[in-house]
């Protein structure tokens, strides 16, 4: 049984056959592969007329049939088939396919650029075609990233959307609404001095690269930010950050007295109540003003492993 080829486009392509990279393709193969993958099934004459845009079309034709035929011969077997309509061979994968699906579970997924550094200068057609196909992968990648961003947020993942919100400005680093978003998160997880470089950090980018201000809305945020706060139990980000996370937390008096009485007396003191009640965004704060201390929070799992949240 053959072993299965696979098609890297996203960085250096590569064609492997199993767990062995074939030869280097010719970029012509490279362009012949990536359009049938982008684009499915196509004409010959469509093909051949995109790749050989000044050749006439008996001699388009040979070459798309002569680069075939080397596919194959590279490979020991069929990479493209089809007659008058061809396509990447059935049993081939390449990693473009479902890629808005994968990049919206894991968003390090596929971040090399489409055909990674090739150009096509000499082929104003090809090359166009190619810039086109990058913007649109692009424009992808920033939507299924934002969208899956605000998602988690909104489910009050944190560590989950902010790794999206990462990656979102990694690949729109000017984009306002992902720093909007980054700051926030940072500031929900009660990193608030990371919420203010990040801030910053936009502000200045902006400045540089746009000759802007942050906008009122980004600017909103930073009044909040320059208050001391802990982290929060819920955020959907469209609402405001002062209702997200009241600078003050409210019908705490009593138990902050008996928590500071037992940390005055070197007592252990146990704090009890339902989930969603506060009680983390209380220990939090009464951590934070206190030099020294810090606060640990154990993981799941952390029941089957002795000692585990003190090592």
């Amino acid at each position: 049984m053959l072993p299965a080829l696979t098609l890297k486009l996203l960085g250096a392509p590569v064609l492997t056959a199993g767990a062995q990279p074939l030869p280097a393709l010719a970029a012509i193969d490279v362009a012949l592969l990536a359009v049938l993958a982008l684009q499915g099934a196509q004409p010959r004459q469509q093909v051949s007329a995109l790749l050989w845009p000044d050749a006439d079309t008996a001699g388009a034709a040979t070459n798309l049939r002569q680069r075939i035929y080397r596919l194959k011969r590279l490979a020991g077997r069929a990479v493209v088939e089809g007659e008058r309509t061809i396509a990447l061979a059935g049993d081939l994968q390449h990693d473009l396919q479902g890629y808005a699906e994968q990049l919206a579970t894991d968003p390090q997924h596929g971040r090399g650029a489409l055909l990674g550094t090739l150009e096509f200068p000499d082929q104003d057609t090809l090359s166009a075609w190619l810039g086109a196909q990058r913007e649109t992968l692009a424009q992808t990648r920033v939507r299924v990233l934002a969208q899956a961003a605000h998602a988690r947020a909104a489910q009050g993942r944190f560590p989950a959307a902010l790794d999206f919100a990462q990656a979102w400005l990694h690949h729109a680093p000017v984009d306002e609404q992902a720093h909007r978003l980054h700051i926030q998160l940072l500031y929900q997880q009660g990193n608030r001095a990371g919420a203010l470089a990040a801030y910053r950090h936009c502000a200045q980018l902006l400045r540089v690269e746009l000759g802007v201000e942050p906008s009122e809305q980004t600017q909103a945020l930073l009044p909040q930010l320059q208050q001391a706060a802990a982290p929060s139990q819920a955020v959907v980000p469209s609402i405001p950050m002062a209702l997200l996370r009241p600078p003050r937390l409210v019908a705490r008096d009593e138990p902050w007295r008996q928590m500071a009485q037992a940390a005055a007396a070197r007592r252990a003191l146990v704090v009890e109540g339902e989930a969603g009640l506060g009680k983390s965004r209380l220990l939090g704060d009464f951590v934070a003003g206190r030099e020294g201390w810090c606060l640990v929070s154990a993981s799941p799992g952390d029941s089957a492993l002795p000692l585990a949240l003190l090592a």
